[in-house]
């Protein structure tokens, strides 16, 4: 049996047992939402099953929301959007099921949104804002500037610097699916599958830090530092949190990685650190 996430190991986790007035969708259900007439403030949302039906199901419940992230980025990239779509299509995604992920979200857009023709490049694309125009802040303690039973206290402000709207629409999505992979927790916006900040079932939180990260390499072939992140935390099957950080480092370090800055992975109990991305390395 695979260990429950430990809600008092990171305070955001807590919000994945509101319940209040849900909207069920199959595979999915709306647990909080709180939203004003902007449509800023957040959504919690709880999806299981395969790759392909969680997406499917992330897309049946914010339907309406992911169609207006899709447009008001191609609006604000304007002529820039379609070389967006390009490098999104060479770049590398890992792991595999975040392609079927995709797939279910295309797959529900299609039937519930048929105007808008959004397809994976599109998703690709507000999945990886966080790469292509810097929208970065985050803040993490332990140690002694915690108190127990809490060991890690993480925030993330999504909205940094950025001109979309759709970055005030915070999104935690919980993901609990069948193949045995780590069940995860992510903290992003409507339509987007990869990380700035998530927590999975170890109780490991990765989350993207820009500093002094002006440094980009937008070539073809390279990983997104917001999947890399996604990869580090559904990469670790096994329950030895003190092989985590190597198999992790390991496995991403045969990557050339599109954006400049840090990907701190903090694994409870102190075996976690902070891996730096070098692009033009």
């Amino acid at each position: 049996m695979k260990p429950r996430i430990q809600s008092a190991r990171y305070m955001v986790v807590a919000v994945w047992l509101l319940v209040a007035g849900p909207a069920i969708a199959q595979n999915g259900v709306i647990l909080d939402q709180q939203l004003n007439a902007s449509n800023q403030g957040y959504t919690v949302i709880r999806v299981w099953g395969s790759q392909y039906e969680m997406g499917y199901a992330q897309a049946s419940l914010l339907g309406d929301y992911i169609v207006d992230a899709v447009e008001e980025i191609k609006l604000l990239a304007g002529s820039e959007y379609s070389t967006l779509r390009n490098l999104m299509a060479a770049a590398v995604w890992q792991p595999p099921g975040i392609e079927d992920e995709l797939d279910g979200m295309v797959a529900s857009l299609s039937e519930s949104h048929p105007s808008a023709a959004i397809d994976k490049l599109d998703l690709k694309v507000i999945s990886t804002y966080g790469d292509w125009s810097y929208a970065c802040r985050s803040h993490t303690c332990w140690g002694r500037y915690v108190a127990p039973p809490i060991k890690t206290l993480a925030t993330r402000r999504l909205d940094f610097g950025s001109p979309a709207s759709t970055a005030s629409h915070h999104v935690l999505c919980a993901r609990d699916p069948d193949d045995g992979s780590p069940r995860w927790v992510n903290l992003s916006w409507p339509g987007a599958v990869a990380v700035a900040t998530g927590v999975n079932e170890f109780g490991t939180l990765a989350s993207l830090h820009d500093y002094d990260s002006g440094g980009a390499d937008l070539s073809p072939g390279r990983m997104p530092r917001m999947v890399a992140a996604r990869h580090a935390l559904t990469l670790p099957w096994g329950g030895d949190l003190s092989t985590h950080l190597t198999d992790v480092f390991d496995e991403l370090r045969a990557y050339e990685i599109m954006t400049g800055g840090f990907v701190n992975y903090y694994t409870p109990e102190g075996q976690g650190g902070v891996m730096t991305a070098y692009p033009y390395r």
